[in-house]
C-alpha cells in the first residue's frame, strides 16, 4: 500500500471502476429513455388512432344515423363511437393480445368497459387536476407492468343529452342500458378514460440482457486498457523508480559511503534526470566522505570522551558517603606511598603539604616543610627568577606546568628535579592553591650523559675503522694490481700447460680478492660518509652497451642468454652518475649469473611515474635457484647470503646488495625483489630520471 505502483493501481482500478460503471449505467439508461420513447410514440399512435375514429363516428357517422333512423331507435354500431372504437381494437388485440387499447369508466353503461383499480387511480388523478387531459408513463395494471397513455373525456355541454338528466336522454339509449349508469354527470368531471397500454417487462429484460453484454464489453475493454496503463506505467515509471529507491536504501545502509554505486539510466525524462541527479549527488558524496570520516571520527572521539566524563560524573553523584571516604583513603594512601613527591602550596609558596617521598627527596620532614616558603629551604638562590616565572604563570593559569630546576638538599647537596605543577581552582575559576610532583633526575641526568659519552667513543671508534678498512683497501690493493698484471703478462709467455694453469689460478684470484676489496673500500666508504654521487650528462645506451661487453662473455661461458631490453621512450642522455650507476647494474647482474645454472639472464629497462616524478625502472630477472622467502627481509644486509652453503658453493662477502642497495638510495631510488625458490628471482630498482637542460619538478630533486 506504500508503494507508487500500488497506489497508482488502486488509482488506475477505481478510476476503470468509475467509467465501467458510467458507462454500463449510461448506456442502460439510454436503452430505457430509448424504449420509453419508442413505446411512448406507439402509445401516443394507437391513442390518436382511437380518438380519430371516435371523433368521426361523433361528426360524421352519429348525425348520418340520427338523420336515417327513427326517434325511438338506438344503434350502438353506428352511434356509439366507444362500441365502434372497442370492436374495431378487439380485431387488433387479436393479433397483439398483450396490449391494452380500451375505453373504460368508472361507471359505465357496458361492463366490458368497467374501469380497474389502476385506471380508477388514474381517473382519479385527473379529478384532482382539472387542467391535465393526458398523461403518460410506466403503471402496474393486473401485476404486469406496462408503458401506457391516458387521455381523459370530460363531460362537456354536448355530452348533457346522453350523459346528463335520464329524462333528457333518447328513449332507445335508457331501453338500451337503462337511466343509472353513465348519468347524471357534472360538467368538467372525468367521464371516462381512452387507454393505450403496451407491456415493457420484456422490452427491459431484452435491455438489461443487452446491457449484461455490454457491461461484459466494457469490463473486458476497460481491464484491457488498465492492464496496459499499468504494464506501460510499471516499466515506464515504477520499476525504474524502485531502482532509484532500491539505491538510495542501499546507500543509507551502507557504512562505507565511497562505495555507493552509481545508477544505469538511458532517456532523458524526469526520471532519467533524477538517476542523474543521483549519480551526481554520490559522486559528491564520496569525495566529501573520505574528510568526513575523519572529522567524524575526531568528533566522535571527542562525544566519547565527553560522555565518558558525564558517566563518570554520574557515577559520581551516585556514590555513597562511605564511597568517598574509600577514596579518600585509597588517594591518601596513593600519596603516602608513591615515589613521587606530593607537594600542596598556598598562594605565598608555603607548604602545606608534604608527603614521605617529598621527605625523602629534600631531607626535611613533613613537621619542617610545614608553613615554610619553597625559596626559604628548596631553592638555590640562582633559580630564583626562574622559579619565580614559572609560579607567577601558574597563578596566572598561563604556564608553568611542566619545568626542571634544580633544587637544595637539607643536607645542602644539590639536585636536578624535574617539576610537574597544577594551580587548584574554586568553582569560580580563581585559584585558590597549587599542587606539585616532583621526581629526583639527578642519577637519570648523569646516566644520560654517560650514555651520550658511550655513544660518540662508539661513532668514533666505527669511523676509526672505516678509515682504517678504506687505507687498508687502498694498501692492499695497489699490490694485487701489481699481481694481476705480472699474471697477465706471464699468461703471455710460452709455458707449459700446468705453468699456465697456475698462472690463471692466480690470475682468478686475484680478481676475486680485488673484487673483494673494492666491495670493502666502497662500503668504509659508504659507513664514513664519503661515498660521494657525481651526477653528469652521460649516455644511458652507452652504458647498457659496457654492462653488456663486460658480461656477456661470463653468461656464454655458463651456457646463459644474456639479453638488455630499453624501451624506446627513454631519452639517449640522461644526467647520473654513471659510475654507480654501472656498478650497480653489474652487480646484480654478476648475481644474477652466478646464481643461474641454466636459462637466461634479463635486463629491462622502462620509464615509471610516481607521484608526478619521472624514474628509471630496472629489472634484472634470473631463472636461477631463487631465494626463501623468511631470507626475503634480510637480503640487503650487510655479510648476508641467502643462508651459509651459498657462501661456501659460490663465495662472495655478502656486501654487493648492500652496496647495491645504498648506491640505489644515493641515486635518489629504491630497490626491491621478487623470487621464487627453485624458479628464480627479479631484482628491481629505480633512479630518478634527470634530462640534460631540464629541472626535475618541485619535490622531485634527487
Amino acid at each position: 500500500m506504500n508503494t507508487i505502483r500500488t497506489k497508482f493501481l488502486l488509482v488506475i482500478a477505481a478510476f476503470s471502476i468509475a467509467i465501467s460503471v458510467f458507462l454500463i449505467a449510461r448506456n442502460y439508461k439510454s436503452n430505457i429513455e430509448h424504449l420509453q420513447s419508442q413505446v411512448s410514440l406507439q402509445t401516443e399512435l394507437a391513442l390518436e388512432f382511437d380518438l380519430a375514429i371516435r371523433d368521426y363516428v361523433r361528426q360524421t357517422l352519429r348525425p348520418f344515423a340520427f338523420d336515417h333512423v327513427s326517434e325511438n331507435e338506438f344503434m350502438p354500431e353506428v352511434m356509439s363511437g366507444t362500441y365502434i372504437a372497442r370492436s374495431m381494437f378487439e380485431r387488433v388485440g387479436q393479433r397483439f393480445p398483450d396490449y391494452i387499447i380500451k375505453f373504460s369508466s368508472d361507471n359505465p353503461r357496458n361492463p366490458v368497459n368497467q374501469a380497474g383499480p389502476a385506471e380508477r387511480v388514474i381517473i382519479e388523478r385527473f379529478n384532482l387536476n382539472p387542467n391535465m387531459n393526458r398523461w403518460s408513463g410506466e403503471i402496474e395494471i393486473d401485476g404486469i407492468q406496462y408503458y401506457g397513455t391516458f387521455s381523459a373525456r370530460r363531460m362537456k355541454e354536448s355530452c348533457l343529452r346522453c350523459h346528463g338528466d335520464p329524462t333528457d336522454a333518447p328513449k332507445p339509449l335508457i331501453a338500451q342500458y337503462g337511466n343509472t349508469a353513465g348519468f347524471n354527470r357534472p360538467m368538467g368531471k372525468v367521464v371516462g378514460l381512452d387507454t393505450v397500454a403496451i407491456p415493457i417487462e420484456q422490452y427491459k429484460a431484452a435491455i438489461w440482457k443487452n446491457s449484461l453484454a455490454d457491461a461484459c464489453f466494457v469490463v473486458f475493454g476497460v481491464g484491457l486498457l488498465f492492464v496496459g496503463v499499468f504494464w506501460y506505467f510499471n516499466k515506464l515509471v515504477s520499476s525504474r523508480l524502485a531502482v532509484i529507491a532500491d539505491h538510495f536504501r542501499k546507500a543509507s545502509e551502507q557504512d562505507d559511503l565511497t562505495e555507493i554505486s552509481l545508477i544505469e539510466f538511458s532517456g532523458n525524462d524526469e526520471i532519467a534526470t533524477t538517476s542523474q541527479s543521483y549519480n551526481a549527488f554520490a559522486g559528491r558524496l564520496r569525495n566529501i566522505y573520505g574528510s568526513l570520516e575523519q572529522l567524524v571520527d575526531e568528533k566522535t572521539a571527542v562525544l566519547q570522551q565527553v560522555n565518558a566524563d558525564l558517566q563518570s560524573e554520574v557515577e559520581e553523584r551516585e556514590k555513597t558517603e562511605i564511597a568517598l571516604q574509600q577514596a579518600q583513603q585509597k588517594l591518601m594512601l596513593h600519596i603516602e606511598q608513591t615515589p613521587l613527591g606530593v607537594i600542596e602550596w598556598d598562594l605565598e609558596y608555603r607548604v602545606t603539604s608534604w608527603n614521605p617521598a617529598a621527605e625523602k627527596i629534600f631531607g626535611y620532614s613533613r613537621e619542617e616543610a610545614i608553613g615554610q616558603r619553597a625559596k626559604e629551604i628548596i631553592l638555590p638562590e640562582k633559580v630564583m627568577p626562574h622559579v619565580e616565572k614559572v609560579c607567577a604563570d601558574l597563578l596566572k593559569k598561563q604556564g608553568g606546568g611542566r619545568c626542571t630546576n634544580e633544587n637544595l638538599r637539607k643536607d645542602g647537596e644539590i639536585i636536578v628535579c624535574e617539576w610537574y605543577n597544577t594551580p587548584l581552582v574554586d568553582q569560580n575559576g580563581n585559584v585558590i592553591a597549587v599542587a606539585s610532583l616532583v621526581q629526583d633526575i639527578t642519577a637519570q641526568i648523569k646516566h644520560e650523559k654517560q650514555l651520550e659519552r658511550a655513544k660518540q667513543i662508539a661513532e668514533n671508534a666505527n669511523h676509526a675503522k672505516s678509515e682504517f678498512l678504506a687505507n687498508m683497501s687502498h694498501e692492499i690493493r695497489t699490490p694485487m694490481n701489481s699481481i694481476i698484471g705480472f699474471s697477465d703478462l706471464l699468461s703471455d709467455e710460452q709455458l707449459t700447460e700446468d705453468q699456465q694453469s697456475f698462472v690463471e689460478t692466480i690470475r682468478d684470484s686475484s680478481n676475486s680478492l680485488l673484487h673483494i676489496i673494492n666491495d670493502i673500500l666502497d662500503y668504509s666508504k659508504i659507513e664514513a660518509g664519503d661515498m660521494k654521487i657525481d651526477l653528469v650528462p652521460c649516455s644511458l645506451s652507452e652504458i647498457l652497451a659496457e654492462v653488456y661487453a663486460l658480461m656477456e662473455l661470463t653468461a656464454a661461458q655458463k651456457g646463459l642468454a644474456f639479453e638488455i631490453r630499453s624501451s624506446s621512450d627513454i631519452p639517449e642522455e640522461v644526467i647520473t652518475d654513471p659510475v654507480r650507476l654501472k656498478q650497480c647494474l653489474i652487480n646484480l647482474v654478476n648475481n644474477a649469473i652466478k646464481f643461474t645454472s641454466t636459462g637466461h639472464v634479463l635486463v629491462r629497462v622502462t620509464l615509471e611515474e610516481v607521484k608526478g616524478c619521472s624514474y628509471l625502472k630496472f629489472e634484472v630477472e634470473d631463472t636461477g635457484i631463487g631465494i626463501a622467502a623468511d631470507k626475503l627481509g634480510s637480503i640487503f644486509e650487510s655479510f648476508q647470503q641467502a643462508d651459509g652453503s651459498t657462501t661456501r658453493k659460490y663465495g662472495g662477502t655478502g656486501l654487493g646488495l648492500t652496496i647495491t642497495q645504498k648506491l640505489v638510495k644515493l641515486l635518489g631510488g629504491d630497490i626491491s625483489v621478487i623470487s621464487d625458490p627453485g624458479n628464480g628471482s627479479t631484482f628491481v630498482f629505480t633512479t630518478k630520471l634527470q634530462l640534460t637542460g631540464c629541472h626535475p619538478p618541485k619535490g622531485c630533486e634527487a
